[in-house]
C-alpha cells in the first residue's frame, strides 16, 4: 500500500513576510555638527522619511541623553525614532553607522527592535572630542 507523500503548504496571513528588496539605506547627513547646542537632553531631529508604511526619523544628542555623564567625557547619542502615530506596532532591524569623510565606518550599532506608537531606542554612543579632532576625517 502506498504511503500518502507530505505536502508543506505555505500560507501567509496579514502582511506578507520580510523580502530582501525591501532593503533600503538612507543616509543622514547631520551639518554643523560643532555649532550645535551642546546643552544635555537637547536633540537634533532629522526630517521625517517615509518606509515600510511607517514614519522615520534619526536623532542626534550633542551632548548625551540621559541624566547619567558617562564617567566625565562629553558624549553624542543617535537613535531610531519611530514617528507614527495611533499605536502602530513596527518591528525593524536597522543599524546606525558613524562614517568619516571617505566613506569608513568609525562606529555602529545593530539592533532589531519593536516600536509602538511614537518611541525611540537603542542608542548610537560616540565621542563627542573625536567627532571633533581634524584627524578623525568626520568633519568638513
Amino acid at each position: 500500500m502506498n504511503q500518502p507523500r507530505e505536502r508543506a503548504i505555505d500560507v501567509d496571513v496579514g502582511k506578507p513576510p520580510f523580502v530582501s528588496s525591501d532593503w533600503q539605506c538612507i543616509n543622514f547627513h547631520f551639518h554643523a555638527f560643532p555649532s550645535l547646542i551642546t546643552r544635555p537632553n537637547h536633540e537634533v531631529t532629522s526630517p521625517e522619511i517615509p518606509f515600510g508604511g511607517h514614519r522615520w526619523a534619526l536623532v542626534m544628542y550633542p551632548s548625551g541623553f540621559g541624566a547619567y555623564r558617562h564617567d566625565g567625557v562629553q558624549k553624542v547619542d543617535i537613535t531610531l525614532k519611530h514617528c507614527s502615530e495611533n499605536g502602530t506596532t513596527a518591528r525593524v532591524e536597522y543599524t546606525v553607522r558613524a562614517k568619516d569623510l571617505n566613506g569608513n565606518v568609525k562606529a555602529g550599532m545593530s539592533q532589531k527592535q519593536s516600536f509602538l506608537g511614537t518611541m525611540s531606542s537603542g542608542f548610537l554612543t560616540l565621542v563627542r572630542s573625536e567627532i571633533l579632532d581634524p584627524t578623525s576625517n568626520i568633519l568638513s
